[in-house]
């Protein structure tokens, strides 16, 4: 559970995101609750229209900034991963040199899959 500013909370979950409000603790001592007030995909969080007219100016506010932090995360993750690539290719020399028999096969498999992708990409960005 990832909790924002403000009253909004966040349930991030295998392929949604439950947006979840939190109500005030009650005079009697018990601690407040929290109510689901929608939910988002995942993949690709966008403020569905009946959604917007369920949250209020500043939990609009709070979505509309989970969604950018999350956005901002990811593209770093990218970008951290796309320049660990020498490193990653030479775990997998490594690995395929001791890998088992069947293991090597799927490995290679994987490498066929990505070699033809790099190539493609790098066949479209060079002059």
């Amino acid at each position: 559970m990832l909790k924002f500013e403000g009253d909004m909370q966040f349930r991030v979950r295998a392929t949604s995101i439950q947006l979840l409000r939190s109500a005030p603790p009650s005079d009697q001592g018990k601690s407040g609750s929290l109510t689901v007030v929608g939910v988002l995909r995942r993949q690709n969080p966008k403020i569905a229209e009946d959604l917007k007219g369920k949250l209020s100016a500043d939990e609009l506010r709070e979505v509309e900034a989970f969604i950018k932090s999350r956005d901002e995360a990811s593209s770093l993750e990218a970008r951290v991963m796309a320049l660990r690539l020498p490193e990653v290719v030479a775990n997998f020399v490594s690995m395929l040199d001791g890998a088992a028999e069947e293991e090597k096969e799927l490995l290679m498999s994987y490498a066929k899959i990505a070699v033809t992708d790099l190539r493609r990409a790098i066949n479209r960005h060079s002059a």
